[in-house]
């Protein structure tokens, strides 16, 4: 991992499995403030590391931080609206209607929202329909649940604004700060060409005299997907998608579509090929070479959104623990009543 300061250390850096660079900012403003960095020539030394990447034949990535209000629209300017499943927050009156950009997700974040926290006591008592596993290939859908395809259909339905996707040229900057933000990324994108943008919202860890953000800042995961997304489109048509997302972490990985090979992404690492190739004396091996295919709980759009199998989610408090502590019971009962 580089912090994109040090240039000279990247040219004669040999062979690695995966080299990330950590993308804190889209301008040199925003980047001294965030990052304050050492050197005066900080956003020279920034881009020439940038362009170092390109060079890199092996994989790389950027690492991109989403801070709502900073980089991305801020979440809490958001308009409430009715969950999908007819709850609503105890105490308020009919959902406004959807207006602008930020209203696009609204209805699975309100939901997730509650869920991840813990807190559900300020919602009815219906379990939310996005917690429900997502599925593609014909399967059900979570009621009121957004495709890839259908994102774009409802953000042109809203702003009345079509993608201008060209290949080879990225999109006009829009008038949100997601959209500006977005178009700024996508530059920087077209500039190193990494293999894969992993895009991760920002980790509150308390507000202090250093910092001063709060949970308002703090974007949900459908969020941090709709920003991919708007990358993605900023972007030249057909070059980058988003491959894979872990939902409990609230990342989600962008890959070049080369990583998609017939139908099937391969952003996971063989590593004793990449060994084998990198004690092999040849230096000129790529990432292609020692790629391996993606599990499918793993993939975007899965009904596991990133859970292994082989882990089990635990709820620590709030109703989603009462509810399977409930059903645990029940299923207990009637195993007994069966054995009766």
């Amino acid at each position: 991992v580089t912090n994109a300061q040090f240039p000279e250390a990247l040219r004669t850096l040999p062979p690695v499995t995966q080299l990330y660079v950590s993308v804190d900012a889209a301008n040199p403003k925003d980047l001294k403030t965030l990052d304050q960095p050492l050197f005066a020539d900080y956003w020279e030394r920034f881009l020439s590391c940038l362009d170092l990447l390109k060079e890199k034949r092996q994989r790389t990535v950027y690492r991109l931080t989403l801070v709502g209000g900073y980089n991305m629209d801020d979440p809490s300017a958001s308009v409430s609206k009715e969950c999908h499943t007819g709850a609503k927050p105890r105490g308020s009156s009919a959902a406004a209607s959807a207006v602008g950009e930020n209203s696009i997700n609204e209805v699975e974040r309100m939901c997730c929202r509650s869920a991840t926290s813990g807190n559900k006591d300020d919602y009815a008592e219906t379990a939310c329909g996005c917690l429900s596993p997502r599925t593609e290939g014909g399967q059900e859908k979570s009621p009121g649940e957004e495709t890839p395809q259908s994102r774009a259909a409802i953000r042109e339905e809203i702003t009345g604004e079509k993608a201008d996707k060209v290949r080879g040229k990225a999109k006009p900057e829009g008038q949100s700060l997601t959209d500006r933000s977005a178009a700024a990324y996508a530059r920087l994108v077209l500039r190193g060409s990494p293999d894969l943008i992993e895009v991760k919202a920002v980790t509150y860890a308390g507000t202090s005299k250093h910092s001063k953000l709060t949970m308002k800042n703090i974007p949900w995961h459908d969020e941090v997907v709709a920003f991919c997304q708007t990358l993605c489109d900023a972007l030249p048509t057909g070059e980058y998608a988003i491959a894979c997302e872990h939902r409990h972490s609230c990342c989600v990985l962008i890959a070049k579509t080369s990583y998609r090979r017939d139908g099937v992404w391969h952003t996971w690492i063989d590593y004793d090929k990449f060994h084998q190739l990198a004690t092999s004396g040849n230096t000129t091996f790529t990432g292609f070479d020692y790629c391996a295919p993606t599990p499918s709980w793993a993939v975007y759009g899965s009904a596991e959104a990133g859970f292994s199998p082989l882990e089990k989610r635990v709820f620590s408090k709030g109703k989603q623990k009462r509810l399977l502590r409930d059903k645990a019971r029940t299923e207990q009962g009637e195993n007994a009543n069966g054995a009766d």
